[in-house]
């Protein structure tokens, strides 16, 4: 019988011995024709550049060539360059979520540094002042969160009551800024309660601790949001779990907070549901607003300010809409600082406006301002 031998050839020394000089020229040729056109895009990106750099320099409120150049910048992989472009195109516009997370996104490469994380919740907080946006506060707690558990990581109990209150205090600052924000601001309440009880589960014997969560729940309860249910229930487990003797009595008085809330939640859901139907339309926002002026279910001016913020998300440049809303607080809330941060930022949006530069001008004239602070503005 015979003995078949086996090939002791390498696969890949086979595979290019049996590659022909005329194969392999055409994949030397495919590789020169790639770097050939990816050289032509690049002399071509740094053209478009210098010439969107020109008209910039011309006129800096040419809104889609800021976009376009930040573009061009990030693909072509200059930091310091796309850095100056972003400041200077949000020193005449508002930005947008997606620039604003863009921006954010970049600047944590950076956040290793206390400069760079600085930097960061500066940026965060500037975000902000543009428009009121869940998402964005949803990137800022995560970070927050990922930043504490990585401290409990590499030091253990070192400083870690200074980080709890550190973390404490930015989280509750977001929470503070959305909480009116019924449809989305559970997004924002929900991780801070759940640092909350992770830090009892720490630390169980800390009665400051019980306490604070257990007022923590009930102010959530009072304030008008759609998972009332969900916040009523993790509170029923946390009595039962840390406070089981008083349970039924403690419960009892929760549920005189929850039904109140209940009933203005289901009131709001079917005003939630039209507005999704309707593609969050701009007469399906003022709809759903002057509903909640009229209501006299736990209706308060932060609800329909959060209702005109989430409004102006989808329509910043609708003048009427800056003018509705300010015209609402000339009426209900006359505080002269609060005003005149709406209005600015109403004109940075529309600047094209003379009814919302009217606006800030009475009111600056009526703050005793002078009128060169007027035309600064």
């Amino acid at each position: 019988m015979e003995t078949v031998e086996q090939s002791t050839t390498d696969p890949v020394t086979n595979i290019e011995e049996n590659t022909s000089p005329i194969e392999a020229q055409d994949a030397d040729s495919m590789n020169v024709d790639e770097k050939t056109k990816e050289a032509e895009d690049t002399m071509r990106a740094y053209d478009e550049l210098l010439e969107l750099q020109e008209k910039l320099t011309e006129d800096n409120s040419l809104y889609d060539v800021h976009i376009r150049f930040i573009e061009l910048l990030k693909q072509l992989e200059l930091p310091d360059q796309l850095e100056v472009a972003r400041i200077s195109m949000h020193d005449v516009f508002p930005l947008s979520e997606a620039l604003w997370l863009d921006w954010i996104n970049d600047t944590k490469k950076e956040a290793n540094t206390p400069e760079g994380e600085t930097k960061l919740f500066k940026l965060y907080n500037e975000a902000q002042e543009d428009y009121q946006s869940i998402v964005i506060w949803k990137d800022y707690v995560d970070y927050v969160l990922q930043k504490f558990n990585d401290q409990l990581s590499d030091n253990g109990k070192m400083n870690e009551d200074d980080w709890i209150d550190e973390t404490r205090e930015r989280l509750l600052k977001a929470v503070q800024a959305t909480q009116y924000n019924i449809k989305q601001s559970q997004q924002i309440w929900k991780p801070y309660s759940e640092f909350e009880l992770a830090i009892l589960d720490r630390h169980e014997d800390d009665e400051d601790q019980l306490v604070r969560i257990r007022k923590m729940y009930l102010n959530r309860l009072a304030i008008l949001h759609l998972e009332y249910e969900d916040t009523f229930s993790a509170y029923s487990n946390f009595i039962s779990n840390y406070d089981n003797a008083n349970y039924e009595q403690t419960m009892v008085e929760a549920n005189k907070i929850y039904a109140k809330t209940k009933t203005a939640a289901e009131e709001r859901d079917v005003f939630e549901l039209q507005l999704a139907d309707s593609g969050y339309s701009l007469n399906s926002f003022y709809e759903y607003i002057e509903r909640e002026k009229r209501s006299r279910n736990m209706s308060s001016l932060n609800n329909v300010r959060s209702l005109y913020e989430r409004a102006i998300i989808y329509y910043c440049t609708d003048a009427n809409l800056w003018n509705d809303y300010i015209l609402f607080l000339i009426e209900k809330a006359r505080v002269q600082s609060f005003l005149e941060s709406i209005c600015l930022r109403a004109i940075r949006n529309c600047p094209w406006s003379g009814i919302l530069w009217a606006h800030l001008a009475r009111l600056l004239e009526s703050g005793g301002k002078a009128d060169e602070q007027i035309d600064g503005k």
